[in-house]
């Protein structure tokens, strides 16, 4: 789409006209069916596309009358550009350098060179012995993410032009909160990839006590005895860890710190609550696949909030994430912060 059909997608005229049993018209209309051409299956009601979103569903009911669930936002004198935002986690994957392919439509398989031929010295007439060329690949496949939400219709049609954009951006980040931390933590199980620190075969260490100088370069060293530190490398870990490490000295006695001006190790250091357990992942972050399949869809049932007037609106995206070389990864197995 477009610059000028992106402003011009209307999320709320949407919503306001599945939720009263009328078919999509317009742009949004003309962008559903486009994205259903693309990935050749017909949504359950319409698909928003994902651009519409990057310039925002979640778990929260939004109302006119109730100031904290939408009246906020209401008349003509509200600064919705200027609206306080929840505080929520950092996302912290894309951030440290995850490559994200979007826009797919089949599943996708990315050929790997696991082993390659081996070089021999040897004597003048003595027979070269031959070497088997090892491949492999990584499978990425649609994986459903959910989340639902409910507008009330006063709000969709009293609203100023500013709920639109809070709308676009509201299910932008609940999303991208998920999908980040499925990247960090995804079990593998029920639906969900597996994340980072559930990837069989990452380097992994035990701090086993408080942290040391010798340990934040264990990390490096894990993943250099792989041939694998290049690219995107930083250390992630969780706010709790970042503040041990800012006051926990390399050598007795020194104010030479464990982490400084946003580093550690000379490596960028990020935090978010996104870890659990406080535990650290050091690693090329370049290395980590996420995949987008195109079009976001969305189910509007006007029916089960009808007694407070309520619209209530499913959201589903399909997404995977992986990573090229697991190698790539050394993750901590306890708290970098004891």
């Amino acid at each position: 789409m477009s610059d000028r059909e992106i402003d011009d997608y209307s999320v709320t005229r949407a919503l306001l006209r599945l939720s009263s049993g009328k078919p999509l018209d317009g742009l949004e209309a003309e962008a559903s069916n486009a994205l259903a051409k693309k990935i050749r299956r017909e949504p359950q009601e319409s698909f928003i596309p994902q651009e519409v979103t990057r310039r925002s569903f979640s778990t929260r009911g939004l109302n006119a009358t109730t100031p904290s669930a939408g009246g906020y936002v209401i008349g003509t004198e509200t600064l919705g550009s200027s609206m306080i935002e929840l505080l929520r986690n950092r996302t912290i994957v894309t951030a440290m350098g995850a490559r994200t392919l979007g826009g797919l439509v089949g599943d996708i398989a990315i050929p790997t060179h696991k082993g390659g031929a081996t070089a021999y010295w040897l004597s003048e007439l003595a027979e070269v012995t031959s070497a088997q060329q090892n491949f492999g690949q990584i499978l990425l496949s649609r994986h459903r993410l959910c989340a639902n939400t409910a507008f009330s219709k006063q709000l969709l049609t009293q609203a100023s032009i500013e709920v639109e954009g809070f709308v676009r951006m509201d299910l932008r980040v609940i999303i991208a909160i998920e999908k980040d931390r499925a990247c960090i933590n995804g079990s593998g199980v029920q639906g969900e990839p597996p994340g980072i620190l559930n990837t069989s075969g990452i380097n992994s260490l035990t701090f086993g006590a408080a942290p040391t100088w010798a340990k934040v370069v264990d990390f490096e060293k894990e993943i250099d005895s792989d041939n694998a530190l290049q690219g995107s490398l930083g250390y992630v870990s969780t706010p709790t860890t970042k503040a041990k490490w800012k006051t926990t000295v390399k050598v007795t006695n020194q104010a030479v710190f464990l982490l400084q001006d946003g580093k550690a190790n000379d490596y960028r250091f990020e935090s978010s609550k996104q870890i659990p357990s406080d535990r650290v992942i050091f690693g090329d972050w370049s290395q980590a696949i996420i995949g987008d399949w195109a079009g976001i869809e969305i189910v509007v049932d006007p029916y089960s909030r009808k007694k407070t007037a309520e619209v209530e609106v499913t959201v589903n995206v399909m997404t995977d994430f992986a990573l090229r070389h697991v190698e790539a990864f050394c993750a901590s197995t306890d708290s970098g912060a004891q």
